[in-house]
């Protein structure tokens, strides 16, 4: 866990699922839905403590600091609005991680 002297709160786990959002990230995936349920399939444990790290986050970050978290990892796309909110989109992620994990033998 991370916390900044500037009040953010982020994770090393975090940072590297929002890494994978980069440019071209379309051009291997279909949807951020399949980006994440292939980081859930190729790394299981790192997508266990991102969701713990998600849950985290969305307690202690309100939406300036959510949106702060997304704009750190540099990600060229706007998920926070077509979400509605910065909430909404680390919500869908974790509730995406939970859901393939629990999917997993």
């Amino acid at each position: 866990m991370c916390v900044r002297n500037d009040g953010l709160v982020t994770t090393e786990a975090i940072r590297y699922l929002l890494s994978g959002f980069h440019e071209d990230w379309t051009d291997d995936f279909g949807s951020w839905q399949e980006l994440v349920d292939d980081f859930v399939a190729c790394e299981p444990a790192r997508a266990r403590q991102t969701a713990e790290d998600l849950r985290f986050i969305l307690i202690v970050n309100d939406e300036d600091g959510l949106r702060r978290v997304s704009d750190e990892s540099n990600m060229p796309w706007d998920f926070a609005g077509m979400a509605g909110s910065y909430t909404a989109w680390f919500t869908g992620l974790l509730e995406r991680i939970e859901q393939q994990l629990a999917q997993q033998p």
